[in-house]
Parts: C-alpha cells; structure tokens; sequence
C-alpha cells in the first residue's frame, strides 16, 4: 500500500509526467477495446445464420474474366439458392 501513495505522490509532483501517464494509458486501454471489439465482431461470435457451416461461395473463372465472384452471385440471384445441392 505503501508503493502505491507513493507512486502516486510522485506522478501527482510532476503534471507534465502525469498527464504523459494518463494519455498512454488512455491509448493503450481505447486500442485494446478496438481491437477487441473488431476480433469479437469477425472472428469469436458465430454467423447470425441457421447452420453457417453449410455456407458456400460460389464463382467460377473464364479467361480474363476479372469480376468472377460477381458474376457466380449474379448466377444465384437469377437461378436461386442451391438448397438441394449436396
């Protein structure tokens, strides 16, 4: 207990050092939410669908075709989902 009022002491003589301080651990506390927050989001919490390891993405490549994803969803969208596939 005694090192902690005297850390503080020390931090609270210097207001330059302590506003220092505050501002490093201000950063380090607000990135480590992000981060966080983003790996939550993406990664830990499971896809907001019925059974999401059934899900599929379709696309195939002709040529040159640069935009073969597009063209695999416009694919699904015109001819529908492929439920029965296995």
């Amino acid at each position: 207990m005694r090192d902690v009022k005297y850390a503080l002491r020390s931090v609270a003589a210097s207001k330059k050092f302590a506003a220092i301080v505050i501002a490093t651990l201000a950063l380090g506390i607000g990135a480590n939410t992000a981060v966080f927050g983003v790996l939550n989001a993406v990664v830990l919490r499971p896809l907001p669908y019925d059974h999401p390891e059934r899900l599929v993405r379709v696309y195939h490549s002709a040529g040159g075709d640069d935009n073969s994803y597009l063209t695999g969803l416009a694919a699904v969208a015109r001819e529908g989902p492929c439920d029965g596939v296995s």
